[in-house]
């Protein structure tokens, strides 16, 4: 996962290799990602409800599961099962990189 963005255009990525553990494919389940091809329910979140407006500041979020599963959203869109998802992929995840972007002010 990589999360860019906010008032300070920083850059971090996340990487989780869970394997078999069935409380990671729940989680995923539950996000409902969807195939690069498709649309599931966080990008429709986003392509229906909000990409006009919003905030300067926000995040940007870039997930990928396994390389067939993948959603881009905003952090306003980060809720329910998707902010459970990206909430223990930052807990428990090991971050692989980081960018700080330009200075405040």
């Amino acid at each position: 996962m990589r999360r860019s963005g906010g008032f300070t255009g920083t850059s971090k990525a996340w990487r989780v290799d869970a394997g078999d553990d069935a409380s990671w494919r729940a989680l995923v389940d539950a996000a409902d990602l969807t195939p690069y091809g498709g649309l599931g329910a966080a990008v429709r979140r986003i392509a229906l409800g909000g990409l006009a407006g919003g905030h300067h500041d926000d995040f940007q979020f870039d997930l990928r599961i396994d390389g067939r599963r993948r959603a881009r959203f905003r952090g306003v869109n980060l809720e329910g099962s998707l902010r459970d998802l990206v909430d223990r992929i930052v807990a428990e995840g090991d971050e692989i990189g980081s960018r700080e972007g330009r200075p405040a002010g």
